[in-house]
């Protein structure tokens, strides 16, 4: 799938992306607020993405004019229970803070609720990332609990979503400017799935 806008695009990770993006993860500004803290190998990489389960698992490298700037991603989706966790990072640090981060999470928050049909996405945050807390407060997630002394859990739903949507001017005219192509893949998973957990 392939989600477009007049600002940025998001395309579906491949090997081809990896090197990339764990060299943006072993960055300090990064690194710091994940859970994982040691710096991650070559070899390290390939094993995880060799890994990921393309039917729980959609990554998506965030382009802004043709460059890629960060990775966003739904991941470990419970199709049972309709939720999923949810990550995102600017790893070009020229446009770290800018509001290309709302331009891929609002799409993704779509696919998400309004393709996908869960009913939950959560983000695992760190407490010492304000700017990140704040970030998810304003896409409507609310602190769920907390996980550690480290990190809380946030959480979203649809209507949340729609709410953030209606509160916000800019978020309207952000929804309105994307649209996603080859979701044929994505909504036969969730379907599929769906089916299977049915009693």
């Amino acid at each position: 799938m392939k989600i477009t806008s007049s600002y940025i695009s998001l395309t579906e990770l491949t090997f081809n992306d990896i090197e990339l993006i764990r060299k943006w993860r072993n960055t300090i500004g990064i690194r710091q607020h994940m859970d994982f803290q040691e710096e991650i190998t070559p070899k390290m990489q390939e094993k995880w993405f060799e890994k990921l389960d393309p039917s729980i698992n959609f990554f998506f490298i965030i382009h802004f004019n043709k460059i890629p700037i960060g990775l966003i991603q739904l991941q470990d989706i419970n199709w049972e229970s309709k939720i999923a966790s949810s990550g995102l990072y600017i790893g070009d640090q020229r446009y770290q803070g800018s509001p290309l981060a709302y331009m891929a999470s609002l799409p993704i928050l779509d696919l998400g609720f309004n393709v996908l049909g869960l009913e939950s996405i959560t983000a695992k945050v760190s407490k010492r990332n304000k700017k990140a807390l704040q970030y998810n407060r304003s896409l409507g997630f609310i602190i769920d609990k907390e996980l550690n002394e480290r990190f809380v859990l946030m959480s979203h739903s649809k209507e949340q979503f729609k709410t953030a949507i209606e509160k916000h001017e800019s978020f309207q005219k952000l929804f309105k400017s994307y649209s996603l192509t080859d979701t044929n893949r994505y909504i036969d998973l969730s379907i599929h799935k769906s089916w299977f957990f049915l009693p």
